[in-house]
């Protein structure tokens, strides 16, 4: 995740307007309307009008959404247009639904990416972020959305492993895990059983995403190191800055048992990127060498290590 310190383009969060604030089993949840204008322009004006809405989890940002004109339905910041996950989302048979699931709801922006016909299952485990991306109205990702929109609520790793062995099929061309705050990781999402799970779950040619931007932990080397294990291609899309409405710095990794759908993401990803208007050279596209993370320490349910995450 993004940490809100981190998030300079928005402005002061000190001149923020506070709407929703909960404490949950899992922290404190937030919810601010900040501008995107200069503090000087704010002072400047007789009233305050926000301009963005943003979810917060502790000191870290889950999500924001534009609150005016058309910008309101475009995913914004680590799901902007030329993030990799954006990316990844234009790169899909024209007129072909997709099934897409994602591990952390946030404020559902994700959603936006839904077109008629694709279903979108969310996994949440935090009952009042399903409250605030959903019936309290704060954000309107999940009901302005043109898919199929389904919630479940409780650990996602439990909810998958029930729907595998009642289905006993793959369910989704997508699946996102997005569960990283920057201070905390649920270890039992990021283990090589796990991984296992979320291959299980997608279909052939399909794709698995892990969001993997955080400013404190290192969680690429894990993900490299169980693709590795599993015999999954893998690609990192990392972008830096970009214009505000395409998104924020951000990283995502790509994992696929077809290894054509990673180099057709590779291949395709720059031409995208430059249709946006958005320079080439503020996104990058990388394959993880191979050799470099053979010898990483492979997490299991049996085993992890944080402190092989911190970033030195």
């Amino acid at each position: 995740m993004i940490l809100l310190t981190s998030v300079t383009i928005l402005g002061s969060v000190e001149n923020s307007t506070a709407l929703y604030s909960e404490r949950t089993f899992f922290g404190v949840v937030r919810v601010l309307d900040v501008g995107l204008s200069s503090a000087q322009s704010r002072a400047q004006a007789k009233e305050f009008e926000p301009e963005l809405r943003i979810l917060v989890h502790g000191t870290t940002l889950h999500g924001a959404q534009l609150l005016h004109g058309p910008g309101r339905k475009r995913p914004v910041s680590y799901y902007g247009l030329a993030t990799g996950i954006g990316l990844v989302m234009a790169q899909r048979t024209p007129g072909a639904a997709i099934d897409v699931g994602v591990i952390g709801l946030g404020a559902g922006a994700l959603a936006a990416y839904g077109r008629e016909g694709d279903r979108f299952r969310f996994y949440e485990i935090d009952p009042g972020v399903v409250r605030i991306a959903g019936e309290e109205g704060y954000f309107s990702f999940l009901s302005d959305s043109a898919a199929e929109i389904e919630v479940i609520l409780g650990d996602a790793r439990l909810s998958l492993q029930g729907e595998t062995e009642a289905n006993g099929e793959p369910q989704f061309d997508i699946l996102v895990v997005d569960a990283f705050s920057s201070d905390s990781v649920p270890v039992h999402l990021l283990t090589r059983e796990a991984m296992e799970l979320y291959s299980r779950n997608v279909k052939v040619g399909g794709l698995i995403a892990f969001h993997a931007s955080n400013r404190f932990l290192d969680l690429s080397s894990i993900l490299y190191r169980i693709g590795l294990d599993l015999n999954l291609h893998m690609l990192s899309i990392e972008n830096g800055s970009v214009p505000f409405e395409m998104g924020q710095p951000a990283r995502w990794i790509f994992l696929s048992r077809d290894e054509e759908r990673i180099e057709a993401l590779g291949r395709i990803g720059p031409a995208r990127v430059q249709s946006l208007g958005v320079q080439l050279r503020s996104v990058r596209f990388q394959t993880p060498p191979r050799a470099r993370f053979a010898d990483a320490a492979l997490w299991t349910d049996n085993y992890s290590s944080l402190l092989a995450l911190i970033r030195k």
